[in-house]
Formats: structure tokens, sequence, C-alpha cells
């Protein structure tokens, strides 16, 4: 049980460093009229979702790529601005002095209420960009572009393209950086009269990864024209085309990226023998069957293989992407950023049958824990707390929260989460 107990502990820490293995390269270029941005997303994830966020009263429309964890990595809205993230090792913070925290997602906000990124640049001026181990390349239809992070703003001081990998773009001008990836783009870039979507595509190619940590989607965006070319699993030969309007029209949807491209032995490989496999096959099964059919599904599965079936993570991720994907549903698109912003989630409440779902996927994880060491319920405990509201149950969601607080320490994130909540509780 001692892995256990190590696993529940971090659980939410899991989610906050996800970015650590990161390996991406981002770039943009304007040259002749044409303003193209590209990136090769390199993380373990092979479970990668296209969802698509329509207009609504005061916000733009917007297409999003990400992961299994519902968070947006890259974004282009309907006016053409874009953005993606890599990450970096944590910088100062230097730029987020005097600045004010903003309550809420700072990129999701500027992509529902700027055109272009001077427009951006507003946000940015005022408000502290959370993360001190990412940065960000933001790029719009006109050409404009800028690299940010905890340390700097960057703009392109007179050249037609910027880039991003995992080094601190401080350190661009200085020159004091080691990344081949970096080298080959700019190399690319500064050695040609033109840019074109063949460019931008070899330019991919020659810098994905491979290995424990591979390129699982690649993208060029016109964001000029608003048009997207879509490679999987650095797969530059098969690429899906579609267009921002276009998409947008269709309203909200959410979809598997690999379900848009035809099936390779190698990305097939990789994802069957992926330590999620599982838990998407126990949502398939769920979403299908009902949830009694789904639990019966992991618990036959944990019997045939279970050093697969024992991975701690499994019936855990499984109920929060029930609850996660009735959240994206629900808002059109919305990421869910609970563990940074607990305070928006105090009047959600639903009837979503997939939230139901997810109770009952975490008393079966409460159950079979049966360990001596209470502190490996954390990530149930909360999470049953949040169902609870969720389902309007207070007294129970009360109880749970009281649980997790006698059993986290408090410089867990699920000790603040949960003592603000009872704190504010209605």
């Amino acid at each position: 049980m001692k892995n256990n107990n190590i696993i529940f502990l971090v659980i939410i820490v899991f989610f906050l460093s996800a970015h650590k293995l990161h390996a991406c390269s981002i770039f943009c270029a304007v040259k002749k009229g044409e303003v193209l941005a590209a990136g090769n997303e390199d993380w373990s994830d092979p479970f990668s979702k296209i969802w698509i966020r329509p207009a609504s009263a005061g916000n733009y429309g917007s297409i999003n790529l990400g992961h299994s964890d519902y968070q947006i990595q890259a974004a282009i809205n309907e006016h053409g601005l874009f953005f993606d993230f890599a990450y970096i090792p944590k910088v100062e913070g230097k730029n987020n002095i005097n600045k004010t925290r903003f309550d809420g997602n700072l990129f999701s906000e500027i992509l529902d209420h700027c055109k272009t990124v001077n427009e951006a640049l507003a946000y940015l001026k005022k408000h502290q960009y959370e993360s001190s181990t990412n940065q960000i390349l933001l790029a719009d239809a006109t050409g404009n572009s800028v690299i940010v992070n905890q340390d700097i703003i960057l703009g392109r001081d007179g050249s037609n393209y910027q880039i991003i990998t995992n080094f601190n773009a401080c350190e661009i001008n200085t020159g004091n950086y080691d990344c081949k990836r970096f080298q080959i783009i700019d190399e690319g870039l500064s050695n040609t009269d033109s840019i074109s979507i063949p460019l931008f595509r070899q330019l991919l190619s020659r810098t994905h990864q491979e290995g424990t940590h591979p390129t699982q989607y690649s993208y060029i965006f016109d964001l000029k024209r608003g048009n997207i070319k879509l490679y999987s699993f650095h797969n530059y030969e098969d690429a899906i085309s579609l267009n921002v309007q276009k998409e947008l029209s269709k309203g909200y949807y959410i979809q598997n990226l690999k379900d848009l491209f035809p099936i390779t032995f190698e990305e097939e490989y990789f994802r069957l023998h992926h330590k999620d496999s599982l838990k998407q096959s126990v949502l398939k099964e769920i979403r299908s069957k009902g949830v009694e059919k789904g639990l019966a599904y992991y618990s036959t599965y944990k019997k045939k293989y279970p050093k697969a079936g024992s991975y701690p993570f499994v019936l855990w991720d499984i109920g929060a992407d029930l609850v996660m994907n009735t959240w994206s549903k629900e808002t059109s698109g919305k990421p869910f950023d609970y563990w940074w912003h607990p305070q928006k989630y105090l009047h959600w409440e639903t009837k979503d049958i997939s939230v139901n779902n997810a109770l009952a996927v975490f008393n079966q994880l409460e159950e079979d824990i049966k360990g001596d060491d209470l502190r490996q319920y954390i990530g149930v405990y909360e999470m049953k707390a949040f169902i609870y509201r969720l389902l309007d149950n207070r007294d129970k969601s009360k109880q749970y929260l009281k649980k997790t607080l006698n059993v986290a320490t408090e410089e867990t994130g699920n000790y603040h989460r949960a003592k603000y909540i009872l704190d504010n509780f209605e």
C-alpha cells in the first residue's frame, strides 16, 4: 500500500505539474502577406482532444486542442488570435510584480474577448501570468506576436518570426541556451524568402519527438484565413484540413483527435500499451452500457491483468473525467480549472447522469482502498465532497470536506480548496 499512499498524496500535484515533461516546439511567422503559426505537442498522453467553443454573448468562438485533462494547450479564435504553451524551468516572476491575480483562466478569457495581440496585452500588463513553469506564444492575424512568461513579455524586435521551445525566452537574445529544436526552426525561418504550409510541415517533422513522450499531434494555423492543418502522432503524410468558421457553425462538440485520422500501427501500439488505455476502455463502457457494467469491466480486467488494474490513478481519473466532461458540455468547452480556481464552482449544480456515475466510481474507489494510512483517501474525499455539492446534497458535501481537512496536510492544495469551500459554504 506504500505506493498508493504516495500517489493519493500527490494526485493533485500531478495535474499541476503535468507540463514538466513537455518538449514542445512552437513558432509563428509573417512574410509576404502570409501569417502562419505551428506547433508540435510532445507529451505522454495519447488521448488528445479537439473541442469547439462556439461564440456566445460577449465571447468569441474558438477551436481548442488539448489532452485528456480538458486543459487548453493550443487554440485559435474566430479572429485569428492564437496561443500555445511550452514548459520551461521555474522562473523568478519579475514580470508579475505590481500586477493583480486574475480570478479565472487568464488565457481562456483573452481568447474569449480579444481579437489581437495588442488587445491581449491590455490583460497581460494588468494581470499576473500564473504559471512559473510555462511560457506562451501569442500571435494574431495581423502578424503581431509576443512571448510571455513570468519574467518577460518579449516582442519580435524587428524580426518576422518568433519561436519558443523549453528554455526561458529571456535567453534568446543572450544566446545562453542549448536547444537543437530551436536552432533548426530558427535556421529554417531565417533562410527563406517566403513561408508556406510545406515549409512549416517540414520544420515540424524535423523537430518532432519520439520515445516515451512523443509528438502526439501537430498543427499549422493560417491565422489570416482561419484554415487549420492537423497531424497525428508525428505522421506528416496524413493531414486533416479544417476551417475555423465552418467548425464554429457546428456548435459545441468535443472529439478524440485520433478519431479524425486513419489508423497507423505505431500510434495504435502506443495507445494500446499506454497506462490510460484501461481508463479509456472503462469510460467507453460506462457511457455506452452504464456505470455498473463499466465497473464490472474494470473489475474483470483487474483480475486478468493485476499490474495494469492496480494502477492507482485509474478509478480516480475515470471519476474525474466524468465530472470534467460534464463541465465542458454545460459550459460549451470552458477548461476545467477547479484545482486553481475553486471559487468558480461554488454555484455549479447539475443533474447530468455522468455526475451520478462519477459518484459511483468514487464510492467504489473508497471501498477498494482499505488502507491503514488515511492520507491515501485525500483525493477521493475531496472529489466526493465536490460531487455531493453538485448534486445539492449539502450535508454529505460538508461531511466529506471535513474528512478532507482531517487527512490532508496544510501544505496541500486539497486542504486549501476544502477549507475555502467549507468557509464559503452556503
